[in-house]
């Protein structure tokens, strides 16, 4: 017949809360927890709560469970059946929920790599950190990864602001293509608003995986690492921020890196990489100058001593 929310300070009132406070449910006849649950939503749909204990015949002790924002009910099932459902607010608090600010490309075929940028993907857990495509036709689900990139790129795929994927190749059929959702979850369990991203019909370009280093000045030697660059050098090229070229290929040129170097006059921002047809590569991040401070690389990394990268 109640609810409390037992982390006031967080939540403006009883009926309310953010994923994992803590709250106890009061009422009648909960048999002292015996094939007993807490539940979120309906008899049709509901998930159950997080940490149920406590148990005695009116009362029960949980906490939220990671659920969309917004109205819902809570409720308590014993031996199959359900209470009476309260109205409870789930909140979202937004400085901690992973958050997808684009996607570089915005579509593309299967085997394609793309980069997905935001915040708060916090360092990878492979147990639960995972990026999916939801087909917004049939609702199936694909999961993507790197873990099938260059071996140079395995291990450095997912940062806490960006995500390199490639577009599932179990999309494979003319039924398949179309509108998919793009849903990041990160290791604390929590879970992005969708980004929406277009499966073609086509055949993927090159696709970068990897800078090495992802900063340094001009003339600093940089070593890109991903897939479908071609043999040969050609017309290809590696394009840094300020539309700044670098069409040099220092120990040359394959179909899974390229020996280049910072041109003079580039910028801090994406590089992408080319090998002469129309579409370029997905971007990665690329900082110019001097690495200084260990806040200038990425989660997990620390910076070299000064002029060193």
């Amino acid at each position: 017949c109640s609810v409390y929310n037992n982390d006031g300070d967080y939540c403006p009132s009883d009926d309310c809360g953010y994923f994992n406070n803590n709250f106890t449910l009061q009422g009648a006849a909960f048999n002292n927890g015996t094939n007993g649950s807490a539940k979120f939503g309906n008899n049709i749909a509901s998930t159950t709560a997080n940490n149920i204990g406590g148990w005695t015949n009116t009362k029960v002790d949980a906490s939220v469970p990671n659920i969309k924002q917004g109205q819902t009910s809570v409720f308590v099932a014993v031996d199959g059946e359900n209470s009476n459902p309260l109205g409870f607010k789930a909140l979202v608090d937004a400085s901690k929920m992973p958050t997808i600010d684009y996607i570089d490309p915005e579509n593309g075929p299967p085997g394609q790599y793309i980069t997905i940028y935001g915040s708060n993907f916090k360092a990878y857990d492979q147990a639960i950190s995972k990026v999916s495509f939801k087909s917004m036709l049939s609702s199936v689900e694909y999961p993507a990864d790197g873990l099938d990139f260059p071996e140079e790129c395995r291990n450095g795929w997912w940062k806490d602001r960006y995500i390199i994927v490639k577009v599932p190749p179990l999309i494979k059929t003319a039924a398949d293509y179309g509108n998919y959702e793009v849903i990041i979850t990160n290791r604390d369990t929590l879970t992005s608003q969708p980004e929406n991203f277009e499966v073609k019909n086509d055949t993927p370009g090159p696709g970068l995986c990897k800078l090495d280093p992802y900063n340094g000045k001009a003339g600093r030697a940089v070593i890109a690492y991903g897939d479908n660059f071609g043999n040969s050098q050609g017309a290809g090229f590696a394009r840094f921020f300020n539309n700044k070229i670098s069409t040099i290929a220092i120990n040359g040129w394959e179909n899974q890196r390229i020996d280049t170097s910072v041109p003079a006059g580039a910028e801090t921002g994406p590089v992408v990489v080319s090998n002469g047809n129309v579409n370029p590569s997905n971007s990665l991040p690329f900082t110019v100058g001097d690495c200084v401070g260990d806040d200038e690389c990425a989660l997990g990394d620390q910076c070299c001593s000064s002029g060193t990268f």
